[in-house]
Order: C-alpha cells, then sequence, then structure tokens
C-alpha cells in the first residue's frame, strides 16, 4: 500500500496537538506532507523535520526524524569531520549524525510503529522527543568538531571525561 501525500498530511496532522502540549512549535508543510518541529526556547538548536514513510509495508509505519544543524563546516574541519562524526555517533542512543553533499550536518532516526495505532500514540510521542533532546544534548559537540574548535583527536576523552559516554 502507497501512502499519497494527502494521505500523509492527514496522518501526520495527529502529531501536531500531543506535540504543541510538550511546547513544541509544529509547522505543517502541505505540499510536502512533512512537519517541522522546534522549541522556541531552544533557538541554537536544530528543529526536527518528521516524514512519514511512501512505501509502509507489512503493518509498519516508519517515521523520518531528520534534524538539519544550523550552523556551516569550516574548510579547515573538513578533513577530520568523518572521523569525529564517527566518534560522536558511537556514543548516540538513537540515530546518527551525517554530512550531507550540499555540506550540511544531520542528525537522523527512523522510527517505526504499528500502522493500525494512531501516529500520535505515547510511544511515537516519546521517540520524536528523545530524538530532540539527543540532536540538542549532541550538537553541541556537533558544533565544536564542525568549527573546528574540537578536533578528532581530542574528541573522545572529552565525550567521555563530559559523562556522555555511557
Amino acid at each position: 500500500m502507497t501512502v499519497d501525500r494527502a494521505e500523509a498530511f492527514i496522518e501526520l496532522s495527529g502529531l501536531q496537538d500531543p506535540l504543541e502540549a510538550l511546547g513544541y512549535t509544529v509547522t505543517v508543510d502541505e505540499s510536502t506532507a512533512t512537519l517541522d518541529v522546534s522549541r522556541p526556547a531552544v533557538q541554537a538548536a536544530a528543529g526536527v523535520n518528521i516524514a512519514l514513510s511512501q512505501n509502509p509495508a507489512h503493518g509498519v509505519r516508519l517515521i523520518a526524524l531528520d534534524a538539519a544543524y544550523p550552523f556551516a563546516v569550516e574548510a579547515s574541519a573538513m578533513r577530520d569531520l568523518p572521523t569525529s562524526l564517527s566518534i560522536i555517533n558511537n556514543y548516540l542512543p538513537t540515530g546518527h549524525v551525517r554530512l550531507d553533499g550540499d555540506g550540511s550536518v544531520h542528525a537522523s532516526w527512523t522510527v517505526s510503529s504499528d500502522a493500525d495505532e494512531p501516529i500520535g500514540n505515547a510511544a511515537t510521542i516519546e521517540s520524536i522527543v528523545a530524538f530532540d533532546q539527543m540532536q540538542q544534548h549532541f550538537g553541541d559537540y556537533v558544533e565544536g568538531v564542525c568549527s573546528g574548535d574540537i578536533p578528532a583527536s581530542i574528541l573522545d576523552e572529552l565525550i567521555q571525561q563530559a559523562g556522555d559516554g555511557g
């Protein structure tokens, strides 16, 4: 079964009220059938873009979460960036951080849920909130790496010393 854009838009709209109740600002983009979710109090963080899989299979709904970090990668940091992102990814409880072809850095995670359950169920909302908190928390490391302020050679030790090493 293929979910068309209108169906995806209607289904994603079910996330708006529960997320707004938690203090998130939710912007619905009907043209792309996506939601943009952010917390106004956290201005330096990336917002989370939410989209549904266009080909749900076997009763499973796939919800793609993506946060584009709001800073650029300095040219001086590019050489160490793959190693640094790999180190950060080792510590992430969910998803991963990646460098896109356009030079932007994103945190991503795909959440699955039962397609027969309402999309705004507690487990889905908790997954979105956990992803948002994770991308914000580790965003300081990502920004330091992208600015060149945190070299790959000390990143692992820095994360461990901060107590973020699990």
